[in-house]
C-alpha cells in the first residue's frame, strides 16, 4: 500500500503547484496576482450540469491502454475523429475534451486515478481558451498550463507531452492581442525547461485572408476540419518522434 499512498500525496501536491517549481516558474509567481493563479490551478470540477455530466460519462468508456490522449476544452472535444486517429495510425486514441473546460477543470479531472493505466505515448493539450476569455491573467493561465504538464508527467511518465498555444480569435481587440502575446511568451518560459514536453504555436496553420476563412466556424474561435487538418500537418511530425 506504500506506492498508491505515496502516488496520492505526490499527486496531491503536483495539482496544487508546491512541488518541482522550476525558477522560471518562481519568478513568473512572484509577478503575478496571487488570487489569479489560486483560481486557475485549484483543481475544481465543470461548472455546468451538461459539461460534468459529460465529463463524467467519459471515464465509463475506458480502453485499457491508449497511444494517444487529446485532453482540453472544446477545440479538443471537436477534433474530428478520423484526423486525430491519423496523427498515430494504428494505435488507440482518447479523447477526453470537455467543452468549457479550464485549466482547473482539466486538474480537476486528472486527480481521477481511473486514467493512470492508459499509459500514452502522446498527449494534445488545448486549454486556456476559457480562462482567457474568462479575463484570467495571462501569467496566471501559464502557471495552471504548466501545471497540468507536470500533472501529466507524473500519472503517465513516459508519455511525450504536446502543448498547443491558444489561438487567436478572428476577431480581436488589442487588450486580447496582447494577453495572447503574453500567453505564449510565459508559457513558453515554464514549459522550456521541462522534460518530454513540447510547446507548439499553430497559429499560422490557422491563417486567414479577407471576409471569410476556411479553418474557423462562423464564430471565428473555433476550428473547421479544415483547420483540424492543417493543425494535423503541423504536429504529426513530433509526435512521430515518441510512437
Amino acid at each position: 500500500m506504500k506506492f498508491p499512498i505515496l502516488f496520492l500525496c505526490a499527486f496531491a501536491l503536483t495539482t496544487a503547484g508546491l512541488i518541482w517549481p522550476s525558477l522560471a516558474e518562481s519568478v513568473l509567481a512572484r509577478s503575478c496576482d496571487p488570487y489569479a493563479i489560486q483560481v486557475t490551478t485549484t483543481p475544481i470540477p465543470e461548472q455546468s450540469s451538461g459539461a460534468l455530466y459529460y465529463a463524467e460519462r467519459l471515464k465509463k468508456f475506458l480502453p485499457a491502454r491508449v497511444g494517444l490522449v487529446i485532453l482540453g476544452d472544446s477545440q479538443a472535444a471537436n477534433w474530428p475523429k478520423d484526423l486525430a486517429a491519423s496523427l498515430d495510425p494504428g494505435a488507440a486514441l482518447l479523447n477526453l475534451g470537455v467543452a468549457a473546460d479550464r485549466t482547473q477543470n482539466v486538474l480537476w479531472r486528472l486527480q481521477d486515478l481511473s486514467f493512470r493505466p492508459l499509459d500514452p505515448s502522446n498527449v494534445v493539450l488545448l486549454i486556456g481558451r476559457n480562462n482567457i476569455d474568462a479575463g484570467d491573467k495571462p501569467c496566471s493561465v501559464a502557471i495552471a498550463t504548466a501545471s497540468i504538464a507536470k500533472t501529466i508527467g507524473l500519472i503517465w511518465p513516459q508519455a511525450h507531452i504536446m502543448v498547443l498555444g491558444v489561438t487567436p480569435r478572428r476577431i480581436m481587440t488589442e487588450q486580447q492581442i496582447s494577453d495572447l502575446a503574453d500567453l505564449k511568451s510565459d508559457t513558453l518560459s515554464l514549459l522550456q525547461p521541462m522534460k518530454r514536453v513540447t510547446y507548439i504555436d499553430v497559429s499560422s496553420a490557422l491563417s486567414c485572408s479577407g471576409q471569410s476563412c476556411e479553418n474557423f466556424l462562423q464564430d471565428g474561435m473555433h476550428y473547421t476540419k479544415n483547420g483540424y487538418g492543417n493543425i494535423d500537418r503541423m504536429i504529426a511530425p513530433s509526435l512521430a518522434l515518441n510512437q
